[in-house]
C-alpha cells in the first residue's frame, strides 16, 4: 500500500518516474527495473542489482540517463 500511495503522489506532482534502493526480490514484484538498464545511476555507491526506478507513464524514461541526485536533506 506504500508504494501504491508513492506512486499516487508521484503522479498527481507530474514525476516521469521513481528511483528506488532496496531488495531485488522485493521490488521487481512492483514493476520497479534496474536503474541501470536506463542508464541512470545513484550518486552513491550501490549495488546494481539494488536500484532502480519505474516510469510513471508509458516511455517516460525514453531520453532519460545519467545520475540522480537527492535534495540536500537526503545528504546529511
Amino acid at each position: 500500500m506504500l508504494l501504491e500511495e508513492l506512486e499516487i503522489r508521484a503522479k498527481k506532482e507530474n514525476y516521469p518516474f521513481i528511483s528506488i534502493l532496496g531488495h531485488p526480490a522485493y521490488y521487481s514484484k512492483f514493476g520497479y527495473q534496474l536503474a541501470s538498464h536506463f542508464n541512470i545511476q545513484a550518486p552513491f555507491p550501490v549495488p546494481d542489482d539494488a536500484y532502480f526506478v519505474k516510469e510513471l507513464y508509458p516511455a517516460s524514461l525514453k531520453n532519460v540517463e545519467g545520475t540522480i541526485y537527492y535534495l540536500d536533506a537526503f545528504n546529511e
